[in-house]
């Protein structure tokens, strides 16, 4: 800053007015002051900010983002959800900026955008204990556990728990009991009696006894594990009951108590429903023959035709039948399945001749074969119709 003798003297030298130097002087004041309050000199503009989502490892799963504009704005609130792919489980999230996310409880996070953000979503890869894991089971009578021989380590990392889902096809009285026997790798059987089944269609294993924990799904408890059950004596105020419903057992693990949107299913048993339309029309046999079937289970289903009837084709509420139109084909068990044999009538044409008999064609295709003709005289023609041999 100049003091004002010497910027009168400089103003004489140069030759400008007074007016035009006390102007400069009113400006190179102003931004002083400016910049000595801190006061902006010029606009500032909020700039965008992305969101970098990785997955890991990579084709494990995806990340949606809600909303998906690429940049955002400062302050946007976007909300994220991990979807793993078949065969994978979410594990949690890791990154530069985890700690500002927020669970919201529901399967999704949400996070602030008010920076740049790097996140990473992990899943775990659990293809090898859903291909080495069985699980069968005869109404509540007796199943087997049987785990692989190695467990991944992210699996005790991630925090994973096991339980068992029983879902029982029909509700049994409150009151009723129970007893368990337990075997772990053919050693000496625990036995629990008098087990009190909850009085609801679904339960978890664990409700059975209390308030009991989860155990860790880690390598050391469940690595070539095998474990055997049998439910016995299943009462109610003394006297027996009988379950008639197929009941359905599930092993599952999750790293967050169990919530329906981090259920991994690790065995699932399933039911298949028979079904012949048009009524009394056929029948459905299916090879091997059991109440409930393993995941994966190959079943040969066939379909045979009452007199009079011939099969057109199945009709399923899912796509794994091998081939929709022969008699005898193949269905894989992923799921809760309803087959259906579809039959229709025979078409004949039978041709009378003057003498009273007669013989049976194939109908042409083109002849309206929900109709009737029969010939004028009704001693000789042709009968055209849908009809049985019995």
């Amino acid at each position: 800053m100049f003091i004002n003798d010497q910027f009168s003297k400089i103003s004489h030298r140069s030759g400008f007015s007074r007016g035009f130097y006390k102007l400069v002087r009113i400006f190179v004041l102003v931004v002083y002051l400016l910049y000595t309050l801190g006061l902006p000199t010029m606009p500032v503009y909020a700039q965008p900010y992305p969101l970098m989502v990785t997955v890991n490892p990579v084709n494990s799963g995806i990340v949606t983002l809600d909303p998906d504009t690429g940049d955002y704005a400062a302050g946007t609130d976007v909300t994220l959800t991990p979807i793993p792919d078949p065969g994978y489980a979410f594990s949690g999230w890791a990154g530069t900026n985890v700690g500002d996310l927020v669970d919201n409880g529901d399967g999704t996070w949400s996070i602030n955008m008010d920076a740049t953000k790097t996140l990473t979503a992990n899943f775990i890869d659990v293809t090898t204990v859903q291909a080495d894991t069985t699980l069968t089971g005869s109404a509540l009578n007796a199943f087997t556990l049987t785990f692989p021989d190695t467990i991944p380590l992210d699996f005790e990392t991630a925090g994973y728990r096991i339980n068992t889902r029983i879902s029982l096809g029909e509700l049994l009285p409150e009151g009723s009991t129970m007893d368990i026997t337990k075997s772990v790798n053919e050693a000496e059987p625990q036995i629990f009696e008098d087990i009190l089944i909850p009085n609801e269609l679904t339960f978890w294993w664990t409700d059975l006894f209390g308030d009991a924990e989860p155990p860790s799904f880690t390598e050391e408890s469940y690595s070539g594990t095998v474990e055997e059950y049998s439910i016995t004596n299943i009462e109610h105020e003394g006297m027996p009951l009988s379950i008639d419903e197929t009941v359905k057992i599930e092993t599952i693990i999750s790293n967050d108590n169990f919530k329906e949107e981090t259920l991994v299913k690790l065995a699932e048993t399933y039911k298949l429903e028979r079904v012949v339309n048009p009524e009394a029309s056929g029948s459905v046999t299916v090879s091997p023959v059991l109440e409930i079937y393993e995941e994966g289970t190959e079943l040969l289903i066939t379909a045979s035709p009452a007199v009079g009837y011939q099969f057109v084709e199945w009709t399923v509420d899912i796509d794994s039948v091998m081939d929709a139109t022969a008699e005898s084909t193949t269905i894989s068990m992923s799921g809760d399945f309803s087959i259906t044999a579809n039959f229709e009538r025979d078409m004949f044409s039978r041709n009378v001749d003057e003498g009273g008999g007669y013989t049976i064609e194939a109908a042409p295709t083109d002849i309206d074969l929900d109709s009737t003709t029969v010939a004028e005289n009704q001693t000789a023609g042709t009968l055209v119709g849908a009809f049985s041999t019995t």
